[in-house]
């Protein structure tokens, strides 16, 4: 019998284009349309079917095409050009602080499957404008040797997952190897419970940032952990602790092995709330540390953002299962088992709560934040229970609200518009309000006509897909054929996508058949509805509504005016949010932390539709698309869904419709532009990643003046700060507000002074070492938030017993209710929560 070998050839650059080489091996590529442009020209049809693979596609080239190139004097110039570019770009000065950004997933193209939806992609647009404005970030994550699992629905709409081995080998990536021996790949260790688990690295280069990748793929491990990173959120609960603590224990010893040791630890979700465990273990390893010590410096160093107001999305874990992996390492931490579990408890010493990562992220970080204001309001009554007796909208979690990269998803006819009668620069100037009021400069029927196209380039597109996926599954002749001539590339198309699960309610708007046929259908002014997106491989309501979906299509003989677009990745995400007129987003408020699809669907120029939760809380103005629900919350779900299914048809037929249809003498719907010119002067320049990452910025550089504060001196202040925080919250009990003098019997007029005095039990704990507040709020006619206003002891009061006194001004009339707070005073301390103490009164 013989045997088959198998070697592959690639393509040779000749010299004159060496600069391509560098420029495939650098992701910025992905989002330099300039620099696309070049590949494309060297084989426009090879180039589509890589899916933007520029490494894949150098190597496959026919050395004709290659020749032809280099002999062609314009094209040798433009890419030498784009190498010195890009060469520029990456030698300049990066901002400081040094910042290590931790993600379970990335999102930064089709080519390259490490995401699965809106955390991955934020985290891939974070990444890119963390290069684009020069910010120092280093990236960590996993390598995942199968990604994502492929969607595949059958006869019957039931959703199927299949897996597939990702030739990563067509990845510009980088080994990563030892720093003491170069001829060797770095090796992290972790010791699992009866073996020692070996995890490799590689580098991928995202302009300006690099993206570490951890790996378990090595021969000296057991085939069970090499498999540890091959599939992103697959297996069972065993396989996602093992996952986490590979990304945050392994990351952080890859980039202490690495000699990158950044002051400022950012956790993006709880998945790598591992990692500050590990850094506190090296500090005590590597600087003499007390494990108290430690844990102050990360604490005041670390930034977490948490995604998700809905239970099921925060990851925890049987105490069992976490002491079965790390109680060897929490023992190295001098920590007794219960008391590592409580890092993970919002009921320290509730031995019925398991380990929440979210939890443990937010023990260790000084600076929380939401993805959205109302996401923020809704993260503060979720774990309002961490901070006992604080009012819930004092909860010291804050919003910082997502954006998008929008060079990334920006429509290409946009961008061009932007060019045109803007300016060409319109990159470097997206923060600025100023240029995005000039989108009134853009004619009308040039909007118009960039929306057609658009629209007519997606709908190609789809049947293009639909086509090929039909073919791969052996359909017949006729049935392939006939994918040329789904949708309708003029008429009005409306688009949902995202996972489904069931707070999303993706099937709202088929919940009145009769009124969604009746406009489906219409002669004269029809709708057509794309929807796309994955269920999770155990969910399966999430998998009953796509199967009801497509039995609504096939019952009512609707291939052509309803498309589910099948595995939903960054490709079918592109062509949806710059081809749809409309972007529907129909989850139950407030369960959608931030929803950034509708961000991009924007900056492509179509209009949203969408329930008031998340970012579309804040952005709708009531010109730039359409509210859906109000504000009102029932509390029967079913009463909700039926009053906002009505609304949401309601919406379509009054106004949706005929706005669209309606046009001028020259086929212009003036009202529809009208309303793209609102949405594209308010929405992108606001929500955009550069706008996101600059406010992150300034966390990272608050953060990182702490570090130098404690760090300084061989950490005196450090040791200090620590002896201080102990003894406060050992003595911190005691205090007690003993009464409260404040004259309320009348009402005040405006201006006038309400005199204000406290007395306080203040135990063992000096006077000058606490706060007394006097939080007073407006509750009627319209509620605000608290203020504070700080109550002084008179010069010379001592002793246990101290009266704390102050005078209240309040100009505008209304209600208001007030309480006392006592809280530790330090002018170090982040806020008046940071350690979890607070008396009442």
């Amino acid at each position: 019998m013989y045997e088959l070998r198998s070697f592959t050839v690639v393509a040779e650059l000749p010299d004159e284009l060496a600069g391509l080489e560098s420029l495939a091996k650098n992701l910025r590529y992905l989002w330099t349309p300039e620099v696309r442009l070049l590949f494309s020209r060297l084989d426009p049809v090879a180039w589509p079917a890589v899916r933007g693979n520029a490494t894949a596609f150098l190597a496959g080239l026919n050395p004709e095409s290659l020749r032809a190139a280099a002999a062609d004097p314009a094209y040798v110039r433009a890419v030498a050009d784009a190498a010195e570019e890009l060469k520029t770009h990456l030698e300049a000065e990066r901002i400081p602080p040094e910042t290590a950004y931790f993600s379970m997933e990335y999102g930064l193209g089709e080519c390259i499957p490490l995401y699965a939806g809106g955390l991955g992609i934020l985290s891939g647009d974070h990444v890119k404008s963390a290069s684009d404005l020069g910010l120092s970030l280093t990236a960590v994550g996993l390598l995942y040797r199968q990604g994502y699992f492929h969607q595949r629905l059958d006869e019957a709409g039931r959703q199927e997952e299949a897996y597939a081995e990702i030739d990563t080998a067509q990845w510009p990536l980088h080994p990563v190897m030892d720093p003491e021996n170069p001829e060797s790949r770095l090796v992290v260790e972790l010791p699992w419970p009866d073996r020692l688990l070996k995890v490799q690295a590689w580098r991928l280069d995202v302009g300006r940032v690099p993206l570490f990748l951890l790996d378990t793929r090595r021969m000296d491990n057991t085939p069970a952990d090499r498999r540890l990173t091959d599939r992103l959120y697959g297996g069972d609960r065993e396989y996602r602790l093992q996952q986490e603590m590979v990304l945050g224990i392994g990351g952080v010893r890859l980039l202490h092995q690495l000699g990158v040791d950044p002051p400022v630890l950012h956790l993006n979700e709880g998945h790598s709330a591992f990692a500050p465990f590990e850094r506190i273990r090296l500090l005590m390893k590597e600087s003499g540390l007390t494990r108290r010590e430690a844990q102050q410096l990360v604490f005041r160093t670390g930034v977490f953002t948490t995604h998700t107001p809905v239970p099921a999305g925060n990851d925890e874990f049987d105490p069992g299962l976490i002491l079965r992996y790390l109680g060897v390492f929490a023992s190295g931490l001098n920590m007794a088992p219960e008391e590592f579990l409580n890092c993970g408890r919002v009921h320290q010493g509730d031995g019925r709560e398991g380990f929440s990562m979210t939890v443990a992220a937010m023990r260790h970080s000084s600076r929380v934040n939401a993805v959205s204001r109302l996401h923020g309001r809704v993260s503060r009554r979720m774990w309002r229970n961490m901070w006992p007796g604080v009012p819930e909208r004092e909860v010291p979690i804050h919003a910082l609200t997502n954006g998008i990269h929008l060079r990334t998803w920006m429509a290409p006819e946009i961008d061009a518009l932007l060019g045109r009668h803007l300016k060409r620069d319109w990159p470097e100037r997206q923060r600025d309000p100023d240029f995005w009021s000039g989108v009134g400069k853009i004619p009308s029927a040039q909007l118009w006509d960039a929306r057609n196209v658009a629209r007519n380039r997606m709908v190609e597109g789809l049947r293009l897909r639909r086509a090929a996926t039909l073919k791969r599954n052996g359909a017949p002749e006729h049935r392939i054929l006939a994918a040329g001539r789904i949708l309708d590339p003029g008429c009005l198309t409306i688009g949902l996508a995202r996972r489904f699960a069931t707070y999303k309610r993706s099937n709202l708007i088929l919940q009145d058949q009769a009124r969604i046929l009746g406009l489906l259908r219409h002669a004269a002014t029809p709708i057509q509805l794309l929807f796309a997106g994955k269920a999770h491989p155990l969910d399966g309501e999430g998998k009953n509504i796509i199967q009801q979906i497509q039995r609504f299509i096939r019952d009512n003989e609707l291939q052509n005016r309803i498309v589910f677009v099948e595995d939903y990745d960054m490709e079918v995400a592109r062509l949806l949010v710059q081809g749809v007129d409309v972007w529907l987003n129909t989850p139950l408020r407030p369960l959608e932390a931030c929803g950034t699809s509708g961000m991009k669907a924007a900056a492509g120029g179509g209009l949203n539709l969408s329930v008031l939760d998340g970012w579309w809380d804040e952005a709708y103005d009531g010109r730039n698309g359409w509210g859906l629900g109000g504000r009102r919350m029932e509390p029967d779900p079913a009463v909700q869904n039926a009053r906002e299914g009505r609304e949401l048809l309601d919406i379509l037929e009054s106004d949706v419709v005929p706005r669209f249809y309606n046009r001028d003498e020259s086929g212009v719907p003036q009202e529809w532009v009208k309303m793209m010119r609102a949405s594209l002067s308010t929405l992108p320049g606001q929500f955009n990643t550069h706008r996101m990452v600059s406010d992150y910025s300034r966390v990272y550089a608050a953060a990182a003046g702490d570090f130098n504060s404690m760090a300084g001196e061989g950490f005196s202040f450090l040791k200090e700060w620590t002896q201080w925080r102990d003894e406060m919250i050992a003595g911190f009990d005691a205090v007690r507000v003993l009464a409260v003098h404040m004259d309320t019997s009348r009402p005040f007029r405006s201006g006038e002074r309400i005199d204000v005095s406290v007395e306080v039990d203040s135990g063992r704990i000096p006077s000058s070492q606490l706060d007394v507040s006097l939080l007073f709020r407006l509750v009627a006619p319209e509620p605000r938030p608290f203020t504070a206003l700080k109550l002084d002891v008179p010069e010379g009061e001592t002793g246990a017993r101290v009266r704390f006194s102050g005078s209240l001004e309040v100009v505008e009339p209304g209600t208001y209710e007030t309480t006392v707070r006592v809280t530790p005073h330090h002018a170090f301390l982040s806020g008046p929560y940071e350690l979890f103490r607070a008396a009442w009164g």
